[in-house]
């Protein structure tokens, strides 16, 4: 009996230890597993997240180049459409038609041929001298400084051209105001630096200091004064000299004005110089007695008297 327990317990003590080193081993596989799948678990959502990101990259790189390529895509447009523009203005698919007929051809070099005439209608047009009225509004002001009297002593000269020194100082004392010259004791003084400034608004050429007569009163230089001297008051007597402009020429900065002249008192019409009375004479236009009147051209030249004409 003894020995029979004795090998009962044995074996329960055996029993119970292969039990506690299968519970030992269930355990470890338990913990082996968790540990497996955890580290799977990770790994998974690892590689999710990368898988993600490269996917977010590879969408915005591509929208890119999608967006790039549709840019380009419009501005290759738009270039051919404006060169499609430019070469539709230039009429150079006219000459892609199909098969046009001989009259459609006739009808077009008659086209041709009408807007090359019109071109040229408007390229004389253009060239077109103008009027003599358009050019008496531009150039008849030149006139207005050039004033002379019946009474001049230098009426011949003038008339057959001769612009003598003496002549020009008349001309140029004529366009002062008499009212602002000094008087004293019955007589006027002109400084020279006056005469001077008018004569230069009418000639280029060089002023020269000189006695000369107006009106038939003597304007003397007196040096010693730089000055002139009348030994009575000056009169300026109103020209009853007219003009009328038959002709203007303009060439580069010079210009001519052709007058027919006369002299108009007392409602008769006179030539200048012979002082002839002009019969018939009804107060009309002067170009209808141009053979009996004086008819001379002032030349100037950048708005300045170079000379007179007969």
């Amino acid at each position: 009996m003894p020995k029979e327990k004795k090998e009962t317990s044995v074996k329960k003590e055996k029993k119970v230890k292969e039990i506690k080193d299968n519970k030992e081993e269930i355990t470890l596989i338990e913990i082996k597993e968790e540990l497996k799948n955890y580290i799977n678990d990770q790994l998974n959502n690892s590689y999710i997240e990368q898988i993600s990101k490269a996917n977010k990259a590879l969408i915005k790189e591509k929208n890119l180049k999608i967006l790039a390529k549709n840019t380009l895509i419009t501005f290759l447009l738009l270039i051919i459409v404006f060169l499609i523009y430019l070469l539709n203005n230039v009429g150079y698919f006219e000459r892609f038609r199909s098969n046009p007929s001989k009259e459609a051809i006739i009808l077009t070099e008659k086209d041709e041929m009408k807007k090359d005439s019109t071109n040229n209608q408007k390229e004389e047009i253009v060239k077109k001298e103008p009027t003599l009225e358009e050019l008496m509004k531009e150039y008849q002001y030149l006139l207005d400084k050039v004033i002379i009297s019946e009474n001049c002593q230098y009426l011949e000269d003038y008339y057959n051209g001769n612009l003598t020194n003496e002549l020009k100082n008349y001309l140029a004392l004529s366009t002062l105001d008499f009212t602002k010259l000094t008087f004293e004791d019955g007589y006027n003084i002109i400084e020279e630096k006056e005469l001077k400034d008018a004569y230069d608004k009418i000639f280029s050429s060089e002023y020269v200091s000189l006695s000369f007569d107006y009106n038939n009163n003597i304007v003397r230089y007196i040096n010693k004064m730089s000055s002139y001297l009348t030994l009575e008051e000056l009169t300026k007597n109103k020209s009853n000299i007219v003009r009328e402009i038959t002709a203007i020429k303009v060439n580069d900065d010079e210009v001519s004005i052709t007058t027919l002249e006369g002299i108009v008192k007392d409602s008769k019409l006179y030539n200048v110089l012979s002082l002839n009375e002009i019969n018939n004479y009804q107060a009309d236009k002067l170009i209808n007695y141009e053979k009996q009147l004086n008819k001379i051209t002032y030349i100037f030249k950048n708005e300045k008297l170079i000379n007179i004409k007969k």
